[in-house]
């Protein structure tokens, strides 16, 4: 559906379409560029469980989850893990957790923020930490994309500078490893306080996660995604 948002915005059907900025291909048609970024959400992975479920406890818990990078790290967490796919929008995926399907499954904290389904009384909630689950690059990111000859005009007023350095940084990490998304590599960019970037990378390869982390100044983010890559394995 992307490539048809493209074409309509090429063609002069619409101007401009909203992305999450995870699903985004990492190489955008000609002509067109990501032209505004919002501010970013909880960049978090939610392990969610029925109500007083004890995943620990249990000799196989099964999880949900399509994707590989959230399933490399899980069964990290915990070994008595058996991830099996889950698809669908939000709303069927905890309905399946509810039907049984599933010990617990793993959804984005901005997807379920967004949605209002972050406090419901029958679900525990589990948030995983950034060091353990690395997210998708650009996960909790909005992300118009428009054409290139229109970047600079109102969008650029709009855009969140900060979330944009940090979704510019993970693409240029994603393109340059060669990932898209169904390979089990999270980064994620971090401006912080005093204009310092920090990055984040993790890639499983061959049943081993190699994890890097690295900072330095904001305006250097381009050396420092270089660096990530580098030192990675």
């Amino acid at each position: 559906f992307v490539t048809e948002f493209e074409d309509a915005i090429l063609d002069g059907s619409i101007d401009c379409a909203v992305h999450s900025a995870k699903d985004m291909p990492m190489e955008l048609a000609d002509g067109l560029s990501v032209a505004c970024v919002l501010p970013r959400a909880d960049v978090r992975d939610v392990l969610i469980t029925k109500k007083g479920t004890n995943l620990t406890a249990m000799e196989r818990a099964i999880i949900g989850t399509g994707s590989l990078r959230r399933q490399t790290q899980i069964v990290k967490m915990y070994p008595n893990a058996v991830c099996k796919s889950l698809r669908g929008n939000v709303p069927t995926r905890l309905k399946k957790l509810e039907d049984g399907e599933y010990d617990g499954i793993i959804l984005a904290a901005a997807g379920l923020a967004r949605l209002h389904l972050d406090r419901e009384e029958a679900y525990d909630y589990t948030y995983l930490n950034i060091t353990d689950m690395v997210p998708a690059g650009g996960q909790a990111i909005i992300a118009v994309e428009a054409r290139l000859s229109e970047v600079d005009s109102f969008w650029k007023h709009i855009t969140d500078e900060k979330a944009e350095l940090e979704l510019k940084t993970e693409r240029f990490i994603l393109n340059k490893m060669g990932a898209g998304c169904h390979e089990a590599v999270g980064v994620l960019a971090e401006v912080t306080a005093n204009a310092m970037l920090q990055i984040r990378l993790m890639k499983e390869w061959d049943g081993t996660i190699y994890r890097n982390e690295v900072s330095g100044m904001a305006a250097e983010w381009k050396s420092l995604a270089g660096q990530a890559v580098q030192q990675l394995y």
